[in-house]
């Protein structure tokens, strides 16, 4: 019998029946058991604590929607370096 483990995971939350998918950034999904209110957070970015219950099931002890920072691009601040830098060497 394996040792339950507890896991602290970030995704987007998908409709799927009885156990709704969490798929991770990686391409990887965990089915999640969640007791409480949920499809309100369907098609958004949330974090899922809970306990692992099987090969790629979660029981869920809380979720929560993630949001986005409005004062970051998307590819971190780096991103925007690079970008600059690729400009400035175009005019060049």
């Amino acid at each position: 019998m394996h040792r339950p483990t507890r896991h602290e995971l970030e995704g987007i939350l998908l409709e799927n029946g009885l156990y709704p998918i969490l798929r991770m950034p990686d391409g990887g999904e965990w089915r999640l058991e969640i007791l409480k209110r949920h499809k309100h957070l369907f098609g958004t970015r949330v974090k899922v604590t809970g306990t692992r219950d099987g090969f790629d099931l979660l029981a869920v002890d809380r979720i929560e929607c993630q949001r986005r920072s409005k004062s970051r691009p998307l590819g971190g601040a780096k991103s925007g370096r690079v970008i600059r830098v690729l400009a400035s060497a175009a005019r060049a």
